[in-house]
């Protein structure tokens, strides 16, 4: 008899200890997914915060946007933006008003001379291995104008994976991008979230 209760206390005490590790990865689970959900979306934020720069500046030079990351990356390498400096306060007739004109180097501009690994990452989707951002750009009709529009972007479903699906079941199907090409706005869609 002191075998059985003995046996089944045991078998109690394997209980109760599965039930506390099920409660506590149930608890444990959904924080540790949205911590490293923050993580990820911050980087890739960052990134198409840059690309939307680089191809506002790509538009400036060539009055459209790129259609691919190759001729983006050529451009923002080889070319530069002329940049007009005014020494003086145009609005005070008292002072001697003085403008300049030069050029800089769109990579030195752009990105502050820290362009080591974004001129060549910046089709690459930060913290996911194997992963890139999808590029288009075109001309399309809004309010009976044309106007160039380009998008920028990563599918929810490859920036999280290797991540548990059902936290992000309701995004599986969206993506996470900068532009629109069907609006021809600029702005991020990362603000909805």
């Amino acid at each position: 008899m002191n075998a059985i209760r003995l046996i089944l206390s045991l078998l109690l005490l394997a209980l109760v200890v599965f039930l506390a590790y099920t409660l506590v990865m149930t608890i444990k689970e959904p924080i540790d997914f949205n911590k490293e959900k923050a993580v990820r979306d911050e980087v890739v934020v960052k990134r198409l915060e840059k690309i939307r720069d680089s191809q506002l500046v790509f538009k400036q030079l060539h009055g459209k946007y790129a259609n691919s990351f190759d001729t983006l990356i050529t451009v923002l390498n080889n070319d530069s933006i002329e940049i007009t400096k005014t020494i003086g306060d145009p609005n005070d007739s008292t002072i001697q008003v003085k403008i300049e004109k030069f050029k800089k180097a769109i990579k030195d501009s752009l990105f502050k001379g820290d362009d080591r690994n974004i001129m060549d990452d910046l089709a690459v989707v930060p913290g996911v291995d194997g992963e890139q951002f999808y590029m288009m750009a075109d001309t399309i009709r809004k309010n009976n104008v044309l106007v160039y529009a380009f998008e920028s972007g990563v599918p929810y479903k490859n920036l999280y994976k290797g991540m548990i699906p059902k936290y992000f079941d309701n995004l599986k199907d969206d993506t996470l991008r900068v532009g629109n090409i069907k609006e021809g706005t600029t702005a991020g869609n990362w603000k909805k979230q």
